[in-house]
């Protein structure tokens, strides 16, 4: 799996690559000659399945793009910090343990309103989207119950897509299943705080 993601503060398109039992390796682009290797992650030592999907984000708003794993198996999701381009360290999730992660698959992650989605499928069919709050300073919490992502029942939930479909100036959610329709989920309130409109018009 190779990945071009913006990984630095020069805007210049960085690699991740990442598949197998031996973790990821990461290439900086340095914009002119050849690209330089981040230390990689160790998916053996941190006891994690081979990666399926990679996403990278800005959770920590320090100005520096940090990278989140989705994992063939428990427990699912990985999330690593970018500390100043020089390495990543890993950042403790929720226990999600008491769920069927040990025939699960996690094929791709995104991250809306500080929050972060990612589809669990199993194998043998049913599924689950799952949800995790950025609380800041005090960490991540498991909110999939808070909001009734609970009663969402996926057929092998594949991929994950946040649009606002429906125009109103808050971000919804379109996922796809495996032999089955996308399952459409809308936003409700949260365009509750400000938000503007605008509509571009060329210059005569």
């Amino acid at each position: 799996m190779l990945s071009p993601l913006i990984l630095t503060t020069d805007r210049a398109i960085d690699f991740v690559i990442a598949g197998g039992q031996a973790g990821a390796s990461i290439y900086l682009n340095p914009r002119e000659g050849e690209f330089t290797p981040l230390p990689g992650i160790d998916f053996n030592k941190e006891k994690l399945p081979p990666a399926v999907g990679v996403v990278a984000f800005d959770f920590d708003k320090d100005g520096w793009m940090d990278l989140a794993f989705t994992h063939a198996g428990a427990p699912g999701l990985s999330l690593w910090r970018n500390v100043e381009g020089k390495r990543l360290e890993r950042v403790p999730l929720p226990n999600l343990a008491g769920r069927r992660d040990g025939d699960s698959r996690r094929w791709t992650t995104t991250m809306m309103d500080g929050w972060i989605w990612w589809p669990a499928g199993e194998s043998s069919g049913g599924g689950e989207l799952r949800l995790l709050r950025n609380l800041g300073s005090k960490g991540w919490a498991d909110a999939t119950k808070d909001v009734h992502l609970d009663a969402v029942k996926l057929n092998q939930p594949r991929a994950i897509a946040v649009a606002d479909i429906d125009g109103n100036g808050d971000a919804d959610l379109v996922v796809t299943q495996l032999g089955a329709a996308p399952v459409v989920l809308r936003n409700e309130g949260g365009n509750q705080r400000n938000w503007m409109s605008n509509r571009p018009q060329g210059a005569q």
